[in-house]
């Protein structure tokens, strides 16, 4: 029976007017965040087992690469000849397979999100302002202190000045640990000295506040999740020159074939270039005004309709179709 025309309670049917393009079920989203997440699950232990001195820095923007590959993926298994011809290379493309490519930019696009989102709502204040104020007033006292009764020493003297000059959070549990170890080396002498100004439990406490602040700048995971990043960036670029290679061997006699497998920085670069171009042009309000008033005016041509896809990559939209 049609959905549209079902019996009501009065033994009739109802008829129901034409479906809306809205009454249809939602279509699964072809850009799901939750893609990226679960590549990344799977790619996780084999970026946290990479030599970190083999780790590179994303030379281009990371987030237009991860879909530039994605196109190369979609260019290569789209037709059936071309992806025919790269299974034909698998003895000598080994792990660097479409499907890879494919795992490892959506992983690559789910932590460059998760970078940007990082670096947008992060905060400087990284170290709770009680403790920075402990920390710091206590720095100033024993700097004071010491300078006061052991700096006619040179070596102390010179010790003490580089501990003054230091900066931020990470200089000041550096200097309360240094600190620390000069009480712990002089206390007997400053306990006698200064009892005003010396405290039995200063050594102990000075060593805590410092291991309080590197325990808060810690907590910070800005710091991993972009080296989790560079690393997924690595493992794309190595399995992307190696399907770059191939699509240059397969297809070097069809040039036009050939141009759908760009270099991976080339085309982020030149979507840059026409990404800048375009914006360029839309902040321009000035238009051309025709010098001769007796000439007719221009026809103006029907809008059409926009074509889906991310604005100034090759090829469309790696996430359609």
């Amino acid at each position: 029976m049609s959905q549209s025309n079902l019996p009501n309670d009065g033994g009739g049917t109802l008829v129901r007017a034409p479906a809306l393009p809205t009454d249809q079920a939602d279509k699964p989203f072809s850009f799901d965040p939750q893609i990226g997440e679960g590549a990344f699950s799977k790619r996780a232990p084999s970026l946290r087992a990479m030599d970190p001195g083999a780790v590179t820095t994303p030379n281009c923007d990371a987030s237009r690469a991860a879909l530039t590959a994605l196109q190369f993926v979609k260019a290569a298994q789209n037709v059936p000849s071309r992806s025919q011809a790269f299974a034909g290379l698998g003895a000598y493309l080994g792990d660097n397979t479409l499907e890879m490519l494919r795992e490892q930019a959506w992983t690559l696009w789910y932590l460059d999100s998760r970078v940007r989102s990082i670096q947008a709502t992060k905060s400087d204040a990284k170290v709770d302002l009680r403790l920075a104020e402990e920390g710091t007033k206590a720095r100033a006292r024993v700097l004071r202190m010491l300078t006061y009764h052991l700096g006619e020493n040179p070596r102390m003297e010179a010790e003490l000045k580089d501990i003054a000059l230091g900066t931020g959070w990470v200089d000041l549990a550096s200097d309360l640990a240094r600190l620390a170890g000069h009480i712990s080396v002089h206390k007997e002498k400053l306990a006698a000295a200064d009892p005003m100004n010396f405290r039995p439990d200063d050594e102990v406490r000075l060593r805590g506040i410092a291991n309080e602040i590197v325990a808060q700048l810690n907590e910070d995971r800005g710091n991993e999740t972009a080296d989790l990043r560079n690393r997924a960036w690595t493992q794309l670029v190595a399995t992307y020159a190696h399907l770059k290679s191939a699509a240059d061997f397969i297809f070097h006699k069809s040039p036009s074939e050939a141009a759908l497998f760009p270099g991976l920085r080339q085309a982020v670069m030149a979507s840059n270039a026409r990404r800048s171009t375009e914006e360029e042009t839309a902040a321009d309000p000035t238009a051309p005004v025709s010098a001769d008033p007796a000439a007719p005016a221009p026809v103006e041509q029907p809008a059409t309709a926009p074509v889906a896809g991310i604005p100034g990559l090759p090829g469309g939209s790696p996430l359609i179709g």
